[in-house]
């Protein structure tokens, strides 16, 4: 733990303690800058979850910055991870007081077998430490928007959209389906896909003679739905299955009276682009970029 209170002590950096939860909870409420990624998760739920590999620095017993990532376990051992909070001790010099706990979780993160870590460039003020520490922009997550379009019809057998619901059996099959539709920072785990599940609207999947294919998972926030998550394996892809999910979801929001539908997707994926323009969805022109570090 960081030195006693009252004592006179260089700055210190320590892995996160379970009794430094609160103290940080309050310092990323009044403190600024301030760097967070939730994703399916708040703040108070991250801090103790296990995926979490978190340090904090300071001295005299007081949190004075933070950095934390997630950790993302990948069927096929490519493990990823998302920095997700960061606190500078100073307001001033961000980056510089962020260094000493990026070199602690950086070797934290490589001997957890991690190869990639990614962050979301949600202030741009973020860039100047992910510069010094390497990180290089290789993507970005674009949001688009649907008010009308075509909705696509519903399958004819043997293919069948079935709701998975609050049913948590099957994750482990969604998950694998994710892990082959996508990338290694992009994938959903079987813990992330359980926490998404919490929050769904509705979340479907696509199967064929009881394989399944593909799965959606979509939210709702007041009159607006969001697309959260669309994936479709690979072999079974270029089919017109993944607009069949879409349309599912779709007429699950008209029942429900939402027209807005909200989806993002990652900029270099053109195929998904192509589907969400068929259905009638069209860049907001919100564009958050992506940087990653192989490890």
């Amino acid at each position: 733990m960081l030195a006693p209170k009252h004592s006179s002590s260089p700055f210190g950096v320590v892995p996160l303690a379970p009794d430094a939860h609160d103290e940080v909870v309050r310092l990323f409420e009044r403190r600024t800058p301030r760097h967070v990624h939730i994703d399916w998760r708040e703040l108070p739920d991250w801090l103790p979850h296990p995926g979490l590999r978190c340090y904090v620095g300071g001295q005299n017993g007081r949190v004075q910055s933070v950095l934390g990532a997630t950790v993302h376990d990948s069927p096929d051992g490519q493990d990823a991870a998302w920095l997700r909070f960061a606190l500078p001790g100073s307001a001033f010099r961000p980056g510089p007081t962020l260094d000493p706990l990026w070199e602690a979780l950086r070797a934290d993160l490589s001997a957890s077998g991690v190869g990639i870590v990614a962050l979301l460039v949600i202030n741009r003020w973020v860039e100047e430490f992910a510069t010094r520490w390497g990180f290089e922009e290789t993507n970005a997550v674009i949001t688009l928007v649907r008010r009308r379009g075509p909705i696509p019809l519903p399958p004819v057998p043997p293919v069948t959209l079935r709701e998975l619901g609050k049913d948590t059996s099957e994750l482990d099959t969604v998950a694998r389906i994710d892990a082959e539709a996508f990338d290694s920072i992009w994938r959903y785990d079987r813990d992330t896909l359980a926490a998404a599940q919490a929050h769904a609207a509705t979340f479907t999947c696509l199967e064929r003679d009881g394989e399944m294919l593909g799965y959606q998972l979509s939210t709702a926030h007041g009159e607006t739905g969001h697309l959260a998550r669309l994936a479709v394996l690979p072999e079974a892809q270029g089919r017109g299955y993944g607009s069949t999910l879409v349309g599912g979801m779709l007429r699950h929001f008209e029942r429900r009276g939402i027209s807005v539908i909200t989806v993002n997707t990652q900029e270099d994926n053109l195929r998904s682009q192509r589907l969400y323009d068929r259905l009638g969805f069209i860049p907001t022109g919100h564009r958050a970029p992506v940087w990653t570090l192989a490890l």
